[in-house]
């Protein structure tokens, strides 16, 4: 139901607080969304409310209404469900970018955390960290926040799905651009304050954890696919991984590491019974063999040099200084090296 509050129209619902303690305006309340059987309908699941706990964290109902303030409970009163209002919170809150969120046993809003989802942005440049206290706020429901942008001060944003067959999944869906280019998800971090400090735009690292087996375990799985037996050809290439190094036209910087597209590490320990490579190749799986191991664009590219008689060394004349090890199957191959000086 949508009344005025100060003025400006608010959603507004009654609700029954099971709990003991004195309400005051802007006490933040949950849902006890478990009530009674599990397995029965009970509405009371969406009229009980009680103080925010962890277990129900992701179940926020509102704020008391300011016409309830000073009821005891158990007792019925209204609480502002959506809209410009205030809220108590215990944070230092600045306007237009502090989101707040319940909190485990606490009846004042605090810094969106990894359990709670935001339910309020801050409208109000004020310190509540010392003690707790009114911040007038804009109040939404967790669902709003899925299409908006949701700033996390004080931690990380945490997305987790309830069960493990289920996954996150983004722009998962039809396409009907007829021109241009798509991209599904983005990612572009940018550093503006020099420092010491490293930027990664993406990590993932699973795991299993000490004592656990299981089958494979991989970092990243790249799969584009051309579905379906009818015609659609592609005007350019298909790949599965595309890097590229850049700086600006005229820039000056110096880079005192490698640059590199594919930095390989070894950092394991145990027994591989396959081996450890920094590529392995599995056999052709369509009607189309591997046509070579790498293609380089024209001689020079990547340092594949075509030459009669560029190399710094003569092989028929000189020993090799090394060699590099390839296995097909199991069998191991060798490619001479040839030093330059």
């Amino acid at each position: 139901m949508a009344v005025q509050y100060e003025n400006t129209p608010v959603d507004v619902k009654r609700v029954y607080f099971t709990g003991t303690d004195t309400l005051y305006e802007g006490y933040a309340l949950n849902y006890d969304w478990d009530d009674g059987t599990a397995s029965a309908i009970d509405i009371d699941r969406r009229t009980n409310v009680e103080k925010p706990a962890t277990a129900n964290l992701e179940h926020f109902a509102g704020v008391v209404h300011p016409g309830c303030g000073g009821r005891v409970g158990p007792c019925w009163l209204a609480i502002i469900t959506a809209g410009p209002c205030n809220v108590q919170a215990d944070q230092t809150c600045v306007i237009g970018v502090t989101h707040l969120a319940t909190q485990d046993g606490s009846f004042a809003l605090g810094a969106s955390a990894n359990d709670a989802p935001p339910v309020a942005l801050a409208l109000q440049t004020v310190d509540r960290g010392e003690t707790d206290g009114l911040v007038f706020s804009e109040l939404k429901q967790p669902g709003f926040w899925a299409t908006h942008q949701v700033v996390c001060e004080t931690d990380s944003l945490v997305i987790k799905t309830e069960t493990d067959t289920k996954n996150v999944r983004i722009n998962s869906r039809d396409y009907t651009a007829t021109s241009g280019d798509v991209t599904a998800v983005q990612s572009k971090p940018n550093m503006s304050v020099t420092g010491t400090v490293g930027v990664t735009a993406i990590e993932v690292s699973p795991r299993f954890a000490s004592g656990i087996a299981g089958s494979k375990c991989v970092g990243i799985m790249s799969n584009p696919i051309l579905k379906g037996a009818a015609g659609g050809n592609l005007s350019s290439d298909f790949r599965c991984y595309e890097g590229k190094l850049e700086s600006d036209s005229g820039s000056t910087r110096t880079v005192t590491g490698v640059s590199s597209v594919l930095h390989a590490m070894n950092a394991m320990h145990g027994t591989c019974t396959g081996g450890v490579f920094p590529i392995n190749i599995s056999a052709a799986g369509g009607n189309l063999a591997w046509t070579g191991f790498a293609r380089a664009a024209a001689s020079g590219a990547g340092g594949i040099m075509v030459s009669a008689d560029g190399m710094a060394k003569d092989p028929d004349t000189h020993n090799e200084a090394g060699y590099i090890k390839y296995y097909v199957g199991t069998t191991e191959y060798q490619v001479p090296m040839y030093a330059s000086s």
